[in-house]
């Protein structure tokens, strides 16, 4: 599981400590080379893209991509081409467009498509412009998300999951 927030660089995220406090999961903020272990959650650095490749979470100082970086797109991008069906792809809360090209990546690949409800979100942009450019294969509530991000991660790719994905969830 590999997780984008929009934190520019000199930020001190404590996401993943709070991630690994909350629930059943270790988490971590990846490092360059940081192998993508099932049930294990990475955090993108702040100020950091992060993308997959070779099963590893590689980091990329570039320039911002959608006016930010971290960006969600080139995490999807990268997952579309690495786990093609068996990326799990969630777009949440959030301003602007970041995730949007990057999720019609992910459901061109076969994987599948969860973006938060706008009308839950804090933030609605994310969720509705994700939506407006690639669609859904799933639209829920925050409170909905965890059970379906575990029945999703579950199943065989292509098995009544709405789309196609499994192992690598953003």
């Amino acid at each position: 599981m590999v997780v984008v927030l929009h934190h520019p660089a000199g930020y001190r995220s404590n996401l993943a400590y709070l991630l690994a406090k909350a629930g059943p999961l270790p988490a971590d903020e990846a490092r360059d080379g940081s192998p993508l272990v099932p049930g294990r959650i990475l955090v993108a650095r702040p100020g950091r893209h992060l993308v997959l490749q070779g099963g590893r979470a590689r980091l990329l100082d570039s320039a911002p991509v959608n006016r930010v970086k971290p960006s969600i797109d080139l995490l999807f991008l990268s997952g579309a081409r690495e786990y093609g069906p068996r990326l799990v792809a969630v777009v949440l809360s959030g301003t602007l467009n970041d995730g949007s090209a990057g999720l019609v990546a992910a459901r061109r690949s076969g994987g599948v498509a969860v973006v938060q409800d706008p009308h839950d979100a804090l933030f609605w942009d994310m969720p509705w412009n994700a939506i407006d450019a690639a669609g859904a294969d799933h639209c829920v509530p925050l409170k909905e998300m965890a059970p379906l991000l575990d029945r999703l991660v579950r199943q065989e790719p292509g098995r009544d999951r709405g789309g196609g994905g499994a192992p690598a969830i953003a």
